[in-house]
């Protein structure tokens, strides 16, 4: 914060600085113009001043064209990420330092107002102890009721369901524990599936969905994701968290086939948080 305040400072004084030494620049051009004549003077500075006006001029449209965008886009994406933020918020529960992930593949589908999410997890224990359990977080802008989510868990390589058990219970977030067939040794793969609902979830037009990949510490060598709508969206945008400020990503796929439209992304070893903003129809 203070390196951000003192570079704050140090470009103010130099625009400062810049515009000090034009405008003595300018007054020193003038003084000359009127010692060889007054009316050479005269023109110079409404000359200078008119060109000056019409910076400011344009200078000032431009700003307020950006404002008035942003504005209309804060107001129609609703900026409001509270899922995001519930998810972020300080939490020793959130991070994954044992697991190796080979593929994540994380699709959503929204309908109507509901969403359901299903995931699958491929990978290995990575740390120099035995694994009993994954963990998963969910958070959501609205309450949400564990008896309504219809967790399922299954292990892909038995087709056994696996146990599950919600270890923190909150309002708007649930910590998940989903147990292995059997305590995973250093170096043992896993293939597991899970998914859950959230009802009522979705009831803004403009919304939005997350991947926070930079919780897994271990890594992640492949992410697949997708989000299917009931009718194609006005406009999407994937953004990237780089420490810093969300920033544009290599933006996703968008795939329209009979009576399904998906949003489409892969990315090669993610590492950090992606946003997923759009924009839904409704009809």
């Amino acid at each position: 914060m203070k390196n951000i305040f003192r570079e704050g400072i140090i470009k103010t004084l130099v625009k400062f600085i810049a515009i000090f030494s034009g405008l003595v620049g300018i007054a020193g051009f003038a003084f000359f113009l009127w010692q060889k004549s007054l009316h050479y003077s005269i023109e110079f500075l409404l000359f200078t001043f008119s060109i000056i006006l019409l910076m400011i001029v344009l200078r000032l449209r431009g700003m307020l064209t950006h404002l008035s965008s942003e504005y209309s886009m804060s107001q129609e994406l609703h900026y409001e990420h509270l899922a995001l933020t519930y998810f972020t918020s300080p939490d020793h529960l959130i991070e994954d330092d044992t697991h190796r992930f080979l593929l994540r593949e994380e699709h959503f589908e929204i309908k109507g107002k509901d969403a359901f999410f299903n995931y699958r997890l491929r990978g290995h224990n990575a740390s120099s102890s035995p694994s009993k359990f994954i963990r998963q977080k969910i958070s959501d802008d609205s309450p949400i009721e564990v008896d309504r989510l219809g967790f399922e868990a299954i292990d892909n390589q038995s087709k056994m369901p696996l146990e599950w058990k919600v270890i923190k219970d909150q309002t708007y977030v649930k910590h998940i524990e989903i147990y292995f067939t059997c305590p995973l040794s250093p170096g043992d793969s896993f293939d597991i599936s899970f998914s859950y609902k959230l009802y009522g979830s979705f009831t803004r037009k403009a919304d939005y969905t997350f991947f926070p990949e930079h919780i897994y510490k271990k890594g992640t060598n492949k992410l697949i994701a997708s989000l299917s709508l009931d009718y194609p969206p006005i406009r999407y945008e994937m953004l990237t968290f780089d420490g810093k400020k969300f920033i544009t990503e290599e933006q996703p796929e968008l795939v329209i086939e009979k009576n399904k439209v998906t949003i489409k992304w892969t990315k090669e070893n993610p590492r950090n948080l992606y946003l997923l903003k759009f924009v839904r129809r409704t009809k």
